[in-house]
């Protein structure tokens, strides 16, 4: 897309600070995206590590049942499974918060603005508290 503007120093001006908001935007987007990436790499981790300890458990029935099954009979061991009930209810929660991460990100993009005293990103180029116009 081709915009059009007139070249006088205050567009350039605005064009400059719009270049600069977009690379800090960039940034910003970039340093979500590895730490979103670090998350799922870490909850990989733990759900491979989930995977091997049920495989482990679903081993030692198997073997288990197989001992029973040689000991006990078929029959026997069909009428023991048809007594028990099982229920399962597996709940897992592995919840990081990624505000921390989001806050710290957007706090060292930040300055105070010079008329009201607020939080503004530093690329700012009007207050979005006081409404005023900042300068270079």
């Amino acid at each position: 897309m081709i915009v059009k503007i007139p070249a006088t120093r205050t567009n350039l001006l605005k064009t400059k600070r719009t270049l600069a908001l977009c690379k800090e935007g960039h940034q910003l987007l970039d340093e979500k995206r590895k730490i979103l990436l670090m998350e799922i790499s870490s909850i990989i981790v733990v759900i491979e590590k989930i995977k091997k300890d049920v495989e482990d458990q679903l081993k030692r029935v198997y073997e288990a049942v197989g001992k029973a099954l040689i000991s006990m009979g078929k029959t026997n061991l069909e009428r023991i499974f048809a007594a028990i009930t099982t229920e399962f209810n597996i709940e897992l929660s592995e919840k990081k918060n990624l505000k921390t991460a989001k806050k710290q990100i957007i706090e060292k993009n930040t300055i105070s603005c010079p008329f009201c005293g607020e939080e503004i990103l530093s690329v700012a180029i009007k207050c979005k508290h006081c409404g005023s116009i900042l300068n270079d």
